[in-house]
């Protein structure tokens, strides 16, 4: 006996979102079927007493770089490069 996920056809590539503390520790906690800045923004308001939480530096300005993604204060929202179809593997 097989057995085999359902296909997902016709939908939107989803995203994965992550965040990075600053000692490396990292989560995926978001999808999104736009892969902007902005939408790795929104993603990141829902997590924002956990940002502040972890920040090395809470009162840092946020940047934003393309390869890095958004970093608040030591603690990083970004792209991880998975999809939820074909997710990262879990980091050890």
């Amino acid at each position: 006996m097989t057995i085999t996920a359902p296909a997902r056809h016709n939908r939107p590539t989803e995203y994965e979102i992550a965040w990075e503390k600053p000692n490396g520790q990292r989560g995926v906690f978001d999808h999104s079927a736009r892969r902007t800045k902005g939408a790795l923004l929104m993603a990141a308001t829902t997590i924002s007493r956990f940002i502040i939480d972890n920040a090395t530096d809470p009162d840092a300005i946020p940047t934003y770089d393309r390869r890095t993604g958004w970093d608040f204060g030591g603690v990083r929202v970004f792209f991880t490069g998975g999809t939820a179809a074909h997710p990262t593997a879990p980091q050890q």
